[in-house]
């Protein structure tokens, strides 16, 4: 089966002109293109042959970003970055420093991170809400993960003091 579809504007379009119509046979839908000024000579070829020659990242609007990074996504790049991110902040939580600049230090990571996948996020068009509660929870989640990584270290510590 074969098809066109007349994409000119028109003034007063009405549901019939913007329908594709279709052909049964080739030679009709050559004949009906001949008639819409399409010239004869153009090669006709097959989309998913031409898919095959594309690398991923111009056929998935998924892969737009990174462009198919170490096989991997950009959905999967913004849960890579999260992931790098908490053990960043959870090895921080193991360093002995003042509770404070772990803190503002790991807040400013997780805020760092969420605009960095922010930008990824923009690019597929996502709801621009959903990105505003990441940004208010994720820096939280970091300076509590921080707080877990701190708790480990005393209590990995402690029970090699008492022994």
């Amino acid at each position: 089966s074969y098809f066109i579809l007349d994409t000119t504007m028109s003034d007063n379009p009405t549901s019939d002109s913007i329908r594709p119509k279709l052909f049964n046979e080739r030679s009709v839908w050559e004949n009906a293109l001949e008639q819409l000024g399409v010239p004869s000579d153009i090669e006709m070829l097959n989309p998913d042959d031409i898919a095959l020659t594309m690398p991923k990242h111009n056929i998935y609007p998924h892969y737009k970003v990174m462009k198919n990074l170490l096989g991997l996504s950009d959905y999967m790049w913004v849960i890579v970055f999260f992931l790098l991110c908490a053990l960043v902040c959870f090895i921080i939580g193991t360093i002995k420093f003042n509770v404070w600049v772990i803190r503002l230090l790991c807040g400013s990571i997780g805020l760092f991170t969420c605009f960095f996948n922010a930008q990824i996020a923009y690019y597929f068009g996502d709801a621009p809400c959903s990105e505003c509660v990441v940004i208010i929870i994720w820096p939280l989640l970091c300076i509590g993960i921080s707080h877990i990584g701190n708790l480990s270290r005393k209590h990995i510590l402690g029970k090699i003091l008492v022994k």
